[in-house]
């Protein structure tokens, strides 16, 4: 099997986790609060003025096009006149593993908090190489404190979580090696880590075939706009970790400021 074959199917669980809000009903209606406080749990009343929250309309304009990037592709899976499936948390599935659910819910784009107005998905893919390096990119719309509350439950969950299991559309996927990677610095805060995600249907006699794939994410706010980028790679000989591509990081982050 070709190392093209292997990152695409590789992609399939990234995708099918987002075609999973992309086909159900949305819902959802705008909200305004403030402060945000770094706990897992609802945060008190505000203290500063509302973040403007973005509409909808506003996160279509703020989503990559393919004139900002050179050398890539961008396809929509969420947003821009597609579905963008739920906005509130009722559908979410929980995970047993202590301290994992916020990195389980990022692997689907999601948090524990309802977006306020909607989202934009959307897949960059290199189109300068061979391998096709793909990153999905997905906008979000929160209040000011449940967007800071979701970066605060992620810093948690990295100090607590090393390893989880979850299902994508019926599949069972391990995710192993959990690390926190040093703070990107962007945006008003965020975070950034690496994990290993294990193919579904594949045993351990198989890791030759296809070996489990390092998947990195970042996940930067802007005001009440929660931003991630998640790309991953193949572990083979010379070949790079995991990276968000810096042209896709920038061109989105300058966007939104």
């Amino acid at each position: 099997m070709n190392r093209k074959m292997t990152l695409r199917l590789a992609a399939v669980g990234v995708v099918a986790a987002l075609g999973v809000l992309a086909g159900c009903g949305s819902d959802g209606a705008a909200d305004s609060s403030d402060s945000p406080q770094r706990k897992q749990t609802s945060a008190p009343a505000a203290e500063e003025a509302p973040e403007h929250v973005l509409s909808q309309q506003e996160l279509d304009q703020a989503a990559l096009v393919p004139a900002d990037l050179t050398n890539y592709s961008v396809e929509t899976i969420a947003g821009k006149g597609k579905p963008v499936g739920r906005l509130d948390v009722d559908h979410r599935t929980l995970i047993t593993a202590e301290g994992c659910q916020p990195l389980y819910d990022m692997t689907k784009s999601v948090t524990a908090y309802p977006a306020t107005t909607g989202r934009v998905v959307q897949a960059a893919e290199d189109t300068s190489t061979e391998d096709g390096q793909q990153t999905i990119v997905t906008l979000a719309s929160y209040t000011k404190t449940t967007a800071a509350q979701g970066i605060a439950d992620l810093r948690k969950s990295l100090g607590a979580c090393t390893a989880f299991v979850g299902t994508v559309t019926g599949d069972t996927y391990t995710y192993k090696n959990v690390t926190a990677l040093p703070d990107p610095r962007l945006g008003d805060e965020a975070v950034s880590y690496r994990m290993d995600q294990s193919i579904p249907g594949m045993s351990d006699g198989d890791s030759a075939l296809m070996p489990p794939t390092q998947e990195i994410y970042v996940v930067v706010r802007v005001g009440a706009t929660l931003v991630s980028f998640s790309s991953f790679s193949i572990p083979a000989p010379g070949a790079q970790p995991a990276q968000i591509p810096p042209q896709v990081l920038t061109a989105q982050l300058k966007k939104l400021t």
